[in-house]
């Protein structure tokens, strides 16, 4: 991350400082090169720190594009400062007032090139590949000389430039691990479902209530219902019987397995009690029993029982 974003300001130095003819070189400090010699100028770039934007915990795992595919990394919001120092050889006493001049030539080419709307912006330190890291500015802060003669005991012989950046920033090539998601199909039900009404039976009599119901839609992640089936039962005091199969795990539950004839279909079958007075009602609840898991619950239906 850090080290590519030095590689690149060295590129984009060097681009736009190709036409100086004083500047011998443009390199990292840590390069160990040899002292500058003669009216020639190097330019040593060195990071100089790197602070987080935001306060810890807020770095974010956003989408990055590559081409045509959508990636997810862990990206740090950094800040920080670079310097850019210009130092040149070696000179006599007589002719350091020469030298001094060429130095400040070549630091005045820098500072038009640290002017460009590109590099201010960040723009022109993008380029082809995942580079780990994108810019969202860069600018200069102070040009600098020592005031005090330098070690090589030279005076006037360096001049140091200091930048501010800020970006975005990601270990190259690291991709979250797993399966990339291309498709997600997303099944959707609304909670109650839609149920018949104005239900009607005589005492004594039997009642199928038709109900469809998209069970698939139900699945939710690894509780997959054990079979295409709802369950049912009376609530409170109401008369008369449900005729299912008894939901053993589920005492006062009533299994119904989907019809033949069709998909999604259920039949609920009710039966009334031989007698009433006047009119009941019979309240049935309306569930799905998954594996492991808590039951989803559908709504309830009513049933009114008449002499």
């Amino acid at each position: 991350m850090l080290d590519a974003f030095e590689a690149r300001l060295i590129e984009v130095l060097g681009d736009g400082l190709a036409s100086v003819p004083a500047l011998s070189v443009v390199a990292r400090a840590r390069d160990g090169l040899a002292a500058p010699t003669g009216d020639q100028v190097q330019l040593r770039v060195r990071l100089l720190d790197a602070r987080p934007q935001a306060e810890v915990g807020d770095d974010e795992r956003p989408h990055f594009r590559q081409g045509n595919e959508w990636l997810r990394r862990i990206t740090l919001r950094l800040e920080g400062e670079v310097e850019l120092a210009f130092r040149i050889g070696p000179a006599n006493p007589a002719q350091r007032p020469q030298q001094r001049e060429r130095l400040v030539q070549v630091v005045d080419r820098a500072l038009i090139v640290l002017a460009d709307e590109g590099v201010r912006s960040g723009q022109a330190f993008r380029a082809a590949g995942d580079l780990g890291f994108e810019l969202d500015g860069f600018r200069m802060l102070a040009l600098e000389a020592p005031r005090e003669p330098d070690s090589e005991g030279g005076e006037g012989r360096l001049l140091t430039l200091r930048c501010r950046y800020r970006g975005r920033f990601w270990p190259i090539g690291e991709d979250q691990a797993g399966v990339a998601i291309r498709e997600m199909p997303i099944r959707q039900v609304v909670l109650p479902i839609g149920l018949p009404s104005q239900l009607r039976v005589v005492a004594g009599g039997e009642l199928d209530v038709e109900l469809t119901i998209d069970l698939l839609a139900l699945e939710i992640g690894a509780a997959a219902l054990p079979e295409q089936a709802i369950i049912a039962r009376l609530l409170g005091a109401s008369p008369g019987e449900l005729l299912g199969l008894a939901e053993p795990n589920a005492p006062g539950w009533f299994r119904f397995a989907v019809a033949s004839d069709r998909a999604n279909r259920f039949v609920v079958r009710y039966r009334a009690p031989a007698a009433v007075s006047g009119k009941a009602e019979a309240r049935i609840a309306l569930a799905v029993a998954r594996s492991d898991a808590a039951r989803i619950d559908l709504g309830s239906i009513v049933i009114e029982v008449r002499e």
